[in-house]
């Protein structure tokens, strides 16, 4: 089907995703932009994801298939996936997740025309949910300061949708995901992204997370706290990575960083002792 190098390296970490593994696939096999090679690994299933997935790279050359022979752990697949990428553009993509046919050609168009942005995607919703940017944290960010852009990530509380967006491979190239195993490492991956360039919500295409992932879990406090003092500081490493960021910035920047992360600081710690006891949310 395609003879050419790709452009686009869309890397799908998976682990026991046999329930939405097809579905994931064929939004990408859909794709009107062709240009792309598709990474499934394989963290070592037990289920019928190693099936699925072979018989998605019999049909499809542009489909290449990993098995690992033990987990990798999350943090460490989604790094697999990356360090195979020799593309210019590069995006995650979990194995619930869809993405509407015209995704990767609006992106792919957007960035390759604007090169002052690192990344791009399209309104992102959960499958149980609606698009909203400030909820699911996939708005633009095209303020000209790199603080500003930090800054005005950490304006709320959010889904951290940019997180599946297309990027430039060149940015993530000395970024490893597992650097940042901790509550909201994610936020510090991207806000590391935002540094260094602008970021683009255009305004079609659509992607469609799955909404049964660790981020929505109420268990997900008690998978990565590793210290006490995070049942008051839940994002204490975030925290630590965005005062480095900030290095340059001006006095008034910093205290509206700390402000900032300390609301977010108290508003996810009384989050987790809701978790704990039993509370709503």
């Amino acid at each position: 089907m395609q003879l050419k190098k790709p452009r686009v390296t869309i890397g799908m970490p998976v682990r026991h995703g046999a329930r939405s593994l097809a579905q994931a696939i064929a939004s990408w096999t859909a794709q009107t932009y062709t240009d792309f090679q598709l990474i499934v690994s394989d963290n070592a299933s037990t289920d019928e994801t190693e099936q699925i997935a072979r018989e998605a790279a019999a049909q499809d050359p542009r489909i290449r298939y990993i098995r690992q022979p033990a987990n990798l752990g999350l943090e460490g697949n989604f790094d697999f996936v990356l360090s195979q990428a020799t593309t210019p553009y590069f995006t995650w993509a979990a194995a619930d997740d869809v993405r509407s046919p015209d995704y990767l050609k609006l992106t792919v168009d957007f960035l390759d025309t604007h090169s002052e942005y690192t990344g791009a995607t399209c309104p992102a919703r959960f499958d149980d949910g609606e698009s909203d940017p400030l909820w699911m944290g996939d708005g633009s960010r095209e303020e000209n300061c790199r603080f500003e852009r930090v800054l005005q990530f950490f304006g709320t509380l959010h889904a951290n949708a940019r997180m599946y967006a297309l990027w430039r491979t060149a940015a993530l190239a000395d970024l490893r995901f597992s650097n940042y195993r901790y509550l909201a490492g994610d936020w510090t991956l991207v806000t590391t992204l935002l540094s260094r360039g602008k970021f683009k919500r255009l305004e079609e295409g659509t992607v469609t997370l799955g909404s049964r992932g660790l981020s929505n879990s109420k268990n997900i406090f008690n998978t990565y706290r590793r210290h006490r003092r995070e049942w008051v500081f839940p994002l204490y490493e975030v925290t630590r990575h965005a005062r480095r960021l900030f290095a340059g910035a001006s006095l008034k920047q910093h205290a509206r960083l700390y402000r900032r992360l300390w609301r977010l600081n108290r508003v996810e710690c009384v989050l987790q002792w809701k978790y704990r006891h039993g509370g709503d949310t």
